[in-house]
């Protein structure tokens, strides 16, 4: 060992040994003697962090004692014989002294910086039948169910996607890092609610008219085809072409982010019958015609006066027909649900008939033959004159052309009712086929 010796008699040692060195004493009187050097402890250590902290490893003289430096403002405590730092805060810096406990103790100070902890953050997005997931944070890890969903519905641990759940279900989602350290995540998801594909039908007379009380979009199809010829609007859902009285099976899907479907019947309205029309008659231009009658079920009725049904007479039970001369045919039908059922027909047969000339009539105000009423006169000859002379040969009435029936001879002249007598009268028919007529007729009383 190399040794130096100062003047107050102090020993410097170079390197740890023994050594002989030479001194004056206090009394100037020469010295000798061996001394032995010892080194300075060695009290270096390494830190290596971890999650909550870090571990301690010496590299110097063991056997010393480990101290916090700085107090932590944390719950971190160290061991004084390992030095393990424990019960830290993630990403926490920790100042650490060691002391050693030879024959020359030193200190030393390391710091230590905890691992950060593993980022376990990750979304669920919500699907039909469960969800998918996405990790934000560290990958790698596992995803499990916090709490085992009560339907079919799984959970795959490398993706974290669930499926065969519930429309509208909820599940909770663990994700597990595997990292230094370790960390986990739980969120909870609400499956989508499956799309409402509610609908009715109303039936109509050749099918049915669909209103949606769900989800609006969607399309319509025959659920079974029929096999008659009716046919199914896929936007709206009306049914039309089909049979009276026939069942139609629609479905409706919708179009929405979870698809469904839902199927309804409908049952088109029936036909009424067609109605009885009444009995086929005939009738003089001059008779009282009877009212055409239906007898059918408790719906409305419509008289036609022609085979395509275009042109309405008029809509109750009974009908009064046309004064035409000829043969003329109506029709009448049943309405029930705003269905028109099948026509019945029923014809009237109007002829113009002869024209009687009455030889005598008795004015006399009791309202029986009270008037010379020649019968069909204006429906056969629609151009006649009548006129009238007394015995003197004086005209005492005159009709308007074909206009007998409104104004027919009651027997006065100038208002005055004339005596009894016969008078002569001349019935001019202005038709190219009839010879004027010429007469007398004769007034009578009949007290």
């Amino acid at each position: 060992a190399v040794a130096t010796v100062n003047n107050l008699g102090l020993v410097s040692a170079v390197s740890a040994g023994s050594t002989t060195i030479t001194y004056l004493d206090v009394n100037g009187c020469q010295q000798t003697e061996v001394v032995t050097i010892l080194l300075l402890d060695d009290p270096s250590f390494i830190l290596t962090p971890s999650c909550d902290g870090g571990t301690a490893t010496i590299t110097g003289l063991s056997g010393g004692t480990f101290t916090f430096n700085t107090p932590p403002v944390d719950a971190a405590v160290i061991d004084p014989v390992t030095g393990d730092i424990t019960g830290g805060t993630f990403g926490t810096q920790y100042d650490v002294l060691y002391t050693t406990n030879g024959a020359c103790p030193q200190t030393s100070t390391q710091l230590v910086t905890a691992i950060s902890q593993d980022d376990p953050t990750f979304a669920l997005a919500p699907t039909c039948d469960g969800a998918t997931a996405v990790v934000t944070g560290l990958t790698g890890g596992t995803f499990t169910f916090t709490n085992a969903p009560a339907d079919g519905a799984v959970i795959d641990p490398v993706t974290g996607e669930i499926t065969g759940g519930t429309p509208g279900g909820s599940y909770d989602v663990t994700y597990t890092t595997n990292g230094a350290c370790v960390a986990t995540l739980d969120l909870m998801v609400v499956a989508l609610a499956s799309d409402d594909a509610s609908f009715t039908m109303t039936p109509t007379c050749e099918g049915g008219i669909a209103t949606v009380i769900g989800l609006p979009g969607g399309t319509f199809t025959f659920n079974i085809a029929p096999g008659d010829g009716a046919t199914v609007d896929p936007i709206n859902g009306i049914v039309t072409g089909g049979t009276p009285g026939a069942t139609y099976n629609i479905m409706y899907t919708t179009s929405g982010a979870c698809p469904v479907s839902s199927v309804e019947s409908v049952t088109a309205y029936s036909l009424p019958l067609a109605p009885l029309a009444g009995t086929d008659a005939t009738y003089c231009t001059d008779d009282l015609y009877a009212d055409m009658t239906s007898n059918g079920g408790a719906g409305t009725f419509t008289w036609y006066d022609d085979a395509a049904l275009t042109s309405v007479m008029g809509g109750s039970t009974t009908m009064q027909p046309y004064d035409l001369v000829g043969v003329n045919t109506y029709y009448v039908t049943e309405t029930m649900n705003g269905c028109e059922g099948p026509e019945s027909m029923v014809t009237i047969t109007i002829q113009v008939c002869d024209i009687i000339i009455p030889t005598a009539f008795t004015p006399n105000g009791d309202t029986y033959n009270d008037i010379w009423e020649i019968v069909n006169l204006d429906n056969v000859y629609p151009n006649n004159v009548v006129w009238v002379y007394n015995r003197w040969g004086s005209l005492i009435y005159q009709s308007n052309p074909g206009q007998y029936s409104t104004d027919p001879w009651d027997g006065t002249f100038k208002g005055e009712l004339q005596p009894v007598s016969s008078y002569y009268f001349i019935i001019e028919f202005n038709d190219d086929e009839a010879e004027t007529a010429k007469g007398t007729v004769t007034i009578l009383r009949n007290n």
